[in-house]
């Protein structure tokens, strides 16, 4: 992947001669995210969210069909009054599929819990502290019983401020706070901030609109590059671009109770590295 992106820094640079940003940034992103895309693919989710594999599964409906059917013969014969040898006969295949149908169940199950045992072994080797805490205190998972427009109303009005440019007068007694001592910064990031800040992020972050995940900066650092001089003309321009003004907003249940979206806790997801 370092190699595929590293191919395609010069297309990369292009986005420098759009005077718009959100077209500047809007080419840049893309570029990115669809040479990631001709490199790595797409992974497809399973449906199953299990990752034991059956042993049985191709056997499963044949055998009950078969049980089904002996069943069904075995009612027949009886009611038709047939020879004992066949009714016993129909009895004792039944009872020799039940036992082997049990058998493979009995297998599946011991296989399984092995490979879950091995699974949860590994989770917590890897990290005891986050094995422990879902072990003791486990995610809450409930449905929200609000929508989207209610969840809406609620986040407009919650951070949206009226009077944000009204000046205030400090209150009557009221000290003054000490001056700063230290400068206030005034210049864009640097590249050494902005690798320190990815060095930082897990790569297994969740990405936002963009679909570039941090993982991707840690590989190709040559791309920070590139996006410090983003953010320089980002800076002087004073103008922030569309795309980073947008976000996903994963509502995370903190409590029972998910009446409402003000008992749930919001976690955005941004489309740059978090400064």
């Amino acid at each position: 992947m370092n190699c595929a992106l590293a191919d395609v820094i010069p297309k990369i640079r292009d986005a420098f001669r759009f005077e718009d940003m959100d077209a500047a940034m809007t080419y840049h992103e893309d570029t990115v995210y669809n040479t990631i895309l001709s490199v790595c693919g797409t992974v497809q989710r399973p449906a199953d969210n299990s990752s034991v594999r059956s042993l049985f599964r191709d056997k499963k409906p044949a055998m009950r069909k078969e049980k089904r059917q002996l069943k069904k013969a075995y009612i027949a014969a009886v009611k038709s009054n047939t020879v004992d040898n066949d009714i016993a006969a129909c009895r004792r295949r039944f009872y020799q599929i039940m036992h082997r149908f049990n058998q493979h169940r009995k297998r599946e199950e011991k296989v399984n819990m092995k490979k879950e045992t091995a699974r949860q072994r590994m989770l917590f080797q890897k990290d005891p502290w986050q094995f422990s805490k879902k072990l003791f205190d486990p995610p809450l998972s409930g449905q929200p019983e609000f929508g989207e427009k209610e969840c809406h109303e609620h986040f407009q009005s919650t951070y949206t401020d009226e009077h944000r440019s009204e000046a205030y007068e400090p209150l009557p007694g009221m000290k003054r706070p000490p001056l700063p001592k230290e400068p206030f910064k005034t210049t864009p990031p640097s590249l050494k901030h902005l690798e320190s800040i990815v060095h930082k992020k897990k790569a297994r972050n969740s990405p936002g609109m963009n679909a570039i995940p941090y993982l991707v900066y840690k590989k190709c650092p040559a791309l920070l590059a590139l996006l410090v001089i983003l953010f320089a003309r980002v800076w002087k321009e004073k103008r922030v671009p569309q795309q980073w003004q947008w976000a996903i907003i994963i509502l995370l249940q903190k409590k029972e109770d998910v009446s409402s979206p003000g008992v749930m806790r919001p976690i955005a997801l941004i489309a740059f590295p978090d400064l």
